[in-house]
């Protein structure tokens, strides 16, 4: 006989086998090179910028990997309610027909939505399940992991898009001051500019420019979450799992 967490481990180790492959086919599509960066001087302000050009966009099958990672996750958390909803007084019969793991951004929407998701939840898990809400200040990405497992079941994560991780700027000659880099979550587009930095007014300095990018999925300010994300969602359900153990024991 398995353990009631066997089918949510499954899903979790499935969706890292997923996210295996999303980092290999992301890896190969950096390797063909599709950006490359030149310098735009103004000299006479002793300002100079740094400027993307896209020769390829990342394929649309990275976002296709994207969901499947993230839909299994989801559903790893939607099977563990599952098992724990036959802890209650009601065992097994005491589940409910639409059983899930519930993701809200506002407590009158949990608790509106508890009487049908957590049917048959022993009271001490439903308090676990909130902790882990938005609105509790619970793990800042399971909001967007509801949003794009929903967006998913209709269209691919697309935009699929790169964006600044780490540069690393050095100048022939010199030093620059004031050396600025955009946010993680910008688009890199043809002339998005990835780095700014200043020299003295009339001096020209040429530079070399490397950059690190991540893969993004989704919508910077709607619902995304980089690779990073993705790997770190992982860790997070392993947690939320290993938290219920206890709970099954003392059942058996």
């Amino acid at each position: 006989m398995g353990h009631p967490l066997d089918s949510s481990r499954l899903k979790l180790a499935r969706a890292r086998e997923h996210f295996r492959q999303l980092d290999v086919e992301r890896k190969a599509f950096l390797d063909t090179q599709p950006y490359f960066y030149v310098p735009a001087y103004d000299d006479d302000a002793g300002r100079h910028e740094i400027r993307a050009r896209v020769l390829a966009a990342p394929p649309l099958r990275l976002g296709v990997l994207a969901g499947d990672v993230i839909h299994n996750y989801r559903a790893a958390l939607d099977h563990l309610v599952y098992q724990v909803a036959a802890l209650g007084p009601r065992g097994e019969a005491g589940r409910g027909d639409r059983t899930q793991f519930p993701i809200f951004e506002k407590k009158r929407d949990f608790d509106s939505h508890t009487a049908t998701y957590l049917k048959g939840v022993p009271k001490e898990a439903v308090e676990v399940f909130e902790i882990c809400q938005p609105y509790m200040g619970g793990e800042r990405l399971i909001g967007a992991i509801a949003a794009l497992d929903d967006r998913d079941k209709h269209r691919v994560l697309a935009p699929v898009f790169s964006a600044p991780h780490a540069g690393r700027l050095r100048l022939v000659d010199g030093e620059a001051s004031d050396v600025e880099s955009p946010s993680d979550l910008e688009r890199i587009e043809d002339g998005t500019v990835v780095c700014v930095y200043r020299t003295p007014p009339g001096v020209h300095r040429p530079a070399h420019f490397e950059l690190e990018t991540t893969l993004v999925f989704g919508d910077p300010g709607v619902a995304a979450v980089s690779l990073t994300d993705l790997a770190n969602f992982g860790n997070f359900v392993d947690a939320v799992l290993l938290g219920f153990l206890p709970l099954f024991d003392r059942a058996t």
